[in-house]
């Protein structure tokens, strides 16, 4: 699955659906807490499943080779320093965008891991950036995701220069 497929899921948050299972006597309040709770219950699934879908790409990366390792951390060390300078979402946007682009090129053009773990986890990360400032994905999910992709490109680049 790709992190393309975890953003789709992630922007799917902001549809609501309106699904009464209240007969046409509930009141409207306990309508709208029931829609709360579900859409709260929604986002977190939707989170959750996300950063599972990032751990366990992440655990795939760290099984090649530490060369390859050190070619996609190098690449999402890059992709991570210049979206830290974002200053809004906007620009944080325009980063997913990109790296969503930059998958699909990679995608096109070949399905080894290799090619499309960087833009993979580059997107994920400023997904979970842009999703914890917006407050559309769990503030735990979010933080684990940027942890676990920060962590993986450290360790890899220390490695690396070692």
């Amino acid at each position: 699955m790709s992190v393309e497929d975890v953003e789709n899921t992630h922007s799917k948050r902001g549809a609501t659906r309106h699904i009464s299972q209240f007969d046409d006597q509930s009141s409207t309040s306990c309508s709208l807490g029931a829609e709360t709770n579900r859409g709260s219950s929604q986002m977190f699934l939707q989170s959750l499943f996300s950063e599972r879908t990032v751990l366990s790409l992440l655990e795939k990366v760290e099984r090649l080779p530490r060369h390859e390792q050190a070619e996609i951390a190098t690449k999402v060390s890059n992709y991570i320093n210049e979206a830290k300078k974002a200053d809004d979402d906007a620009v944080l946007k325009r980063f997913v965008n990109a790296a969503r682009s930059e998958y699909d090129t990679a995608r096109a053009a070949s399905e080894s891991l290799r090619h499309l773990a960087a833009p993979a986890l580059a997107e994920a990360w400023c997904t979970a950036r842009l999703g914890l400032s917006k407050n559309s994905m769990d503030q735990h999910s979010a933080i684990a995701i940027i942890v676990a992709v920060e962590g993986f490109a450290l360790k890899c680049a220390t490695q690396a220069k070692m």
